[in-house]
């Protein structure tokens, strides 16, 4: 094919930029608007070849499906009648991101790449899909202004995830078949085992150990390699490094890299809340997405980051639960807290494994809220000749402010721990006082594109109304509670 030949009758090639296993790529010049862009075209021998074709039909429409910063976006694909199938995406002009022989990144430059590449992950896989051929080859370094660094722009490297030729939907036809580079390659996909979120991690931890120690983790012809993932723990990246790496950056590579997909991060979102840990206790500044000035892709994220991420954000949160009056009246409780929160100091923490012998993550928030409270107590009174019984009882509703704090350590992105303490009243609505201590367990998720928590746990709360007549009490009330919350 010549270098200056036409491709669907508005692509002119303008040399050839490298080649895949299932086609050429060529960079080429839209002939009515002038820019420039990467063309690929599926190569002769998979022309005739219906799976071929299909396959590349495939990476095509699941690429095109996809927009994310650190992915480089699929903007057109056809037939040419001459050349067959063809696929468009926007021009990536960088560097690669590892050359053979190159000496071991350092460790902060190692952890950005990481991070972003973690962040492209997770976005492919929320939408149902899996790379299966995540490696340094399939990642280029490009450069972007930074307009939010301090002192003005500045140019700092992003990373974006190529060749989406093997990216697939778990369930499909093909599962049995081993794909990728065996460098990178899951022991449970050494075995045959179906391409999966897991094994993508897998190839982001060999990826993290590629930057960190200059080398793969295994070596040799192709059934050596695919037999060391499967039985053959990986040297220690500060051994093959020759020189020390912080142990919780360390456990986090080996933890991805595990013979057990079980023992993985769940997901590539964990990966890179452990990661985020690992930046902040290197005192590493580090931005909430992947390249600086990009926005969360999705009003889902970019709510989650919100809540889960900034310093100060809104809540309002319910509890309801049983409990015994000292007087011996039996009530039901609920709790509606609302108001606004900060955070003193912490960050959303990372799974612990890591960090055994560190500091766990934690966070302390203070708060100011409104609450309000509805009480429904009951008294069952028998009659001291006829045994008789008769339950009695009455229902009230209080609102007052309150000012708390709350304590928080992370086992897990998604598991906490927290012990709740606040105190309030002032005499607002006849509340001469109310708090409560709580000490629970937790758990995050996102519905409606809401951020919440559900919590279970044990709680003891003590009020002082006087409004006078019958709904003058003060009572403590402490028993087990459900609660949940959610932020904005």
């Amino acid at each position: 094919m010549g270098d200056d030949a036409t491709i669907g009758g508005r692509y002119a090639l303008d040399g050839r930029l490298g080649e895949g296993g299932m086609g050429q790529v060529y960079k080429a010049r839209h002939l009515q608007l002038g820019k420039a862009f990467a063309l690929k075209i599926i190569s002769p021998a998979f022309a005739l070849d219906s799976a071929a074709r299909a396959r590349f039909n495939e990476e095509a429409k699941l690429a095109s499906e996809i927009s994310h910063p650190n992915i480089v976006s699929v903007v057109d694909f056809g037939e040419d009648a001459q050349f067959g199938a063809y696929m468009v995406m926007e021009l990536v002009e960088g560097e690669p991101l590892f050359n053979e022989g190159a000496a071991p990144m350092s460790v902060k430059r190692a952890i950005d790449v990481l991070g972003q590449i973690a962040d492209a992950l997770d976005h492919i896989h929320r939408r149902g899909i899996v790379h299966g051929d995540v490696k340094a080859d399939n990642i280029m370094l490009t450069g972007e202004n930074d307009s939010s660094a301090h002192g003005g722009a500045r140019r700092r490297r992003v990373a974006r995830l190529l060749d989406f030729g093997l990216a697939r939907r778990p369930g499909g036809e093909d599962e049995d078949e081993v794909s990728g580079s065996p460098h990178y390659l899951a022991p449970e996909r050494a075995a045959g085992g179906p391409p999966s979120v897991a094994a993508d991690v897998y190839a982001l931890g060999v990826l993290g150990y590629l930057m960190l120690t200059g080398s793969l983790p295994f070596d040799g012809n192709v059934v050596e390699i695919l037999m060391a993932h499967i039985n053959q723990p990986p040297q220690p990246p500060s051994a093959r490094r020759g020189e020390d790496i912080d142990e919780a950056l360390e456990a986090l590579v080996l933890r991805a890299m595990a013979k057990d997909p079980a023992h993985r991060h769940g997901s590539a979102a964990a990966f890179r809340y452990e990661l985020n840990t690992v930046m902040d206790m290197l005192e590493m500044g580090r931005r909430r997405r992947a390249s600086g000035t990009v926005q969360p892709e999705s009003p889902r994220e970019a709510t989650l980051v919100a809540a889960f991420e900034r310093n100060g954000s809104g809540y309002a949160e319910h509890h309801f639960g049983t409990g015994r009056e000292g007087s011996g009246i039996d009530s039901e409780l609920g709790v509606l807290d609302y108001g606004a929160k900060y955070r003193i100091f912490g960050a959303i923490a990372a799974d612990t494994p890591a960090y055994k012998g560190k500091k766990r993550p934690n966070m302390l928030e203070v708060y100011a809220a409104g609450r309000t409270l509805w009480l429904d107590n009951s008294v069952t009174l028998t009659a001291p000749f006829s045994r008789r019984e008769a339950t009695l009882s009455s229902s009230h509703a209080f609102t007052s402010p309150i000012l708390g704090g709350r304590f928080m350590v992370d086992f897990t992105p998604e598991i906490f721990m927290l012990v709740d303490a606040n105190g309030g009243g002032f005499g607002v609505d006849s509340v001469d006082f109310t708090g409560s201590v709580a000490g629970l367990v937790g758990y995050r998720f996102m519905d409606l594109d809401i951020p919440l928590s559900i919590q279970a746990g044990y709680k003891a709360l003590r009020y002082d109304v006087d409004k006078g007549g019958p709904t003058q009490t003060s009572a403590t009330l402490n028993g087990p509670f459900l609660g949940l919350t959610g932020y904005w």
